[in-house]
């Protein structure tokens, strides 16, 4: 019984100190992870992030590759890297029975002749036996202006030619004027932004194509969503007359600081330091709009999931046909009043502040949070808000109120957090249509379409009946 047992013993022990057998022939099986890598957009003449794919032995044994190679070789634009090794050729590798290879694969695409994007295909193929493999290789090509940064001492035009690209900080200086064409897309590296002591002139239109785009520079997911990926722009002391209509601002530090900046003999009906316009700003990663002793003009706008929508301290400010709107996802938490004043500068010196807020969307998913904030420390406010929707259980004790809707939901088309896919126009329900006042001058919404002449909708969409196909 006891020899019986110990040559089963001695019989498992040999077994299980046996190595994987290699394997040939029709039982030999390897499969990819992904049959395709897609670099989606990719600037010309800049190292792209590098992606990895696993190719898996499903054999019953040790696996013998022939070969694994770049089919364009050394003249590709793509770069791969085998099990920690740079090339285009790798031969004789033994894969191990339900192990698995990693391939590595990079893209600098050089610069094209053509203005609008190209594609680009290569394929990684390997050999096993008498079987081959084979992964897609593809990027989407976009020639760019590169401007490495630097100061415009002189007028000048950016146009929608090529998307540009800055590296380093832009000063547009005092007297010059930056005009940023209909149609210009502008991305900016991390920890860069514009500061303008000049003046900004970025006039886009309602059609889409002739939009104006400013956002990080980094094309690729998830990152070219994240809040905070360039600075923004920044408005000098000496700086006014800023004109901005149509213009996405995205992914910024602070989309908009405007700060220390002389009012004297500014009115905020008819001279402003900054004038936006039918602009869309999402995802900053603090203010979005950030003002301190300023003067700006601002309507048709949608600001949302930002740090805050606006901070103003101090300054003179008209608001009209706003969304402000706060909601937390992947990229962003909404903790903080999407609205907050302040009659001070921030370093405890008084700064009078004045404010209209006419047909504005106040509103937030935080259910504890009073989305308008007012940090009342000189009782220097001239506050008004006007057929406002306004999320605050507890309204502040200065400033008017008329025909304010408070604490009701907008009824937005589409909040899906989980996706970060927002919809802010109003749904047939909501309590935002015909609830406006009408305002001479504003006869359009953010899409462009005209507003009802006698009872618009609060915020910056207007409700449209869907039309039947």
């Amino acid at each position: 019984m006891c020899i019986l047992l110990l040559t089963v013993l001695l019989l498992g022990f040999t077994t299980s100190c046996q190595k994987d057998q290699l394997v040939s022939g029709s039982t030999v099986s390897l499969y990819n992870e992904t049959d395709s890598l897609q670099f989606d957009e990719v600037f010309t003449t800049q190292p792209q992030p590098t992606q990895q794919v696993k190719i898996f032995n499903g054999s019953e044994g040790t696996v013998s590759i022939n070969n694994i190679k770049l089919a364009g070789g050394s003249k590709s634009p793509f770069k791969i890297n085998v099990n920690g090794q740079a090339g285009t050729d790798f031969s004789n590798l033994n894969l191990a029975k339900n192990d698995s290879l990693y391939v590595f694969v990079t893209v600098t695409l050089p610069e094209h002749d053509k203005d609008t994007p190209f594609d680009v295909l290569d394929s990684i193929e390997y050999q096993y036996g008498n079987k081959t493999g084979k992964i897609i290789l593809s990027a989407t090509g976009i020639n760019a202006f590169y401007l490495p940064g630097g100061n415009i001492s002189h007028d000048t035009t950016w146009t929608d030619q090529r998307p540009i690209v800055i590296s380093g900080n832009i000063t547009v200086a005092e007297g010059a004027t930056l005009q940023i064409k209909p149609g210009a897309q502008i991305y900016t590296k991390a920890g860069k932004g514009i500061l303008i002591n000049g003046r900004l002139e970025a006039l886009g239109s309602a059609d889409s194509a002739a939009q104006i785009l400013m956002t990080g520079s980094r094309l690729d997911a998830p990152y070219n969503n994240m809040p905070g990926s360039w600075q923004g722009l920044n408005f000098g002391p000496s700086s006014k007359n800023n004109h901005l209509t149509f213009v996405h601002l995205y992914n910024a530090v602070n989309a908009i600081s405007d700060t220390d900046k002389p009012i004297s003999g500014f009115n905020v009906l008819t001279t402003s330091a900054i004038s936006l316009n039918n602009c869309i700003i999402m995802q900053s990663a603090k203010e979005a709009l950030l003002f301190r002793h300023s003067s700006a003009t601002i309507s048709n706008c949608l600001i949302y999931n930002s740090g805050m929508a606006i901070r103003a301290m101090g300054g003179s400010y008209s608001l009209q046909y706003l969304t402000l709107a706060g909601y937390s996802n992947d990229y962003i938490y909404h903790t903080n009043p999407l609205l907050y004043l302040a009659d001070h500068n921030g370093q405890g010196n008084q700064d009078p502040l004045l404010l209209s807020a006419t047909n504005c969307i106040i509103t937030g998913d935080n259910d504890a949070l009073d989305e308008l904030a007012v940090d009342n420390v000189y009782n220097q406010f001239t506050l008004s808000f006007q057929n406002d929707l306004i999320k605050a259980v507890n309204l502040p004790s200065i400033g008017t109120f008329t025909n304010c809707l408070l604490n009701v939901d907008p009824a937005f088309t589409l909040v899906d957090n989980r996706s970060s896919t927002y919809d802010f126009q109003p749904l047939s329900i909501s309590s935002v249509i015909a609830s406006a006042k009408p305002i001479q001058g504003i006869t359009a919404d953010l899409l462009g379409r005209l507003r009802d002449p006698s009872a618009p909708t609060i915020g910056c969409y207007e409700f449209k009946e869907a039309t039947t196909p």
